[in-house]
């Protein structure tokens, strides 16, 4: 009791703050809602990059090309991690699709080696998927039709 009054009577003194956090802002308000915009940029920008390369460089070796394609396959599962659950599952069946052939996008392990070319069509075609994603879709149920909301 007195020490409630004894905070009363100072307003001016602060309180103490809560080590846990479960006293004031939640983190989720101060979160921007995640975006497959970004992600399709990216992928875009990585394109160009090896679009570029390849007019000023030629072909890189297989070895280098496969680091290339390990980097990129890791940055884009840390990127997929941040989405929500039922986004995260249709982004890697996106990515395991496009990369079927050259790459296991799950494991992050070579099948076998890709070309440049293969590489950046693959990467063109998952930008399209991704923006395609975002964009709402009208769908029909019983007759009526009704907009999707886009996966942002």
């Amino acid at each position: 009791e007195e020490s409630a009054a004894h905070v009363v009577e100072r307003p001016s003194m602060p309180l103490k703050r809560d080590p846990y956090d479960r006293d004031g802002t939640r983190r989720s308000e101060g979160k921007p809602e995640w975006s497959v915009l970004p992600l399709a940029k990216y992928l875009r920008g990585v394109a160009a990059q090896i679009d570029a390369n390849l007019q000023k460089h030629g072909s890189p070796p297989a070895e280098k090309l496969d680091e290339f394609v390990s980097k990129l396959v890791a940055h884009s599962q840390k990127q997929a991690r941040h989405a929500p659950r039922r986004v995260r599952d249709i982004l890697q069946n996106l990515f395991s699709s496009r990369f079927a052939k050259f790459w296991n996008f799950v494991r992050n392990e070579k099948i076998r080696s890709a070309t440049p070319e293969e590489l950046k069509a693959a990467l063109i075609a998952l930008a399209d998927a991704l923006q395609e994603l975002s964009e709402p879709r009208v769908a029909t149920r019983r007759g009526q039709p009704r907009i999707d909301r886009p996966i942002r």
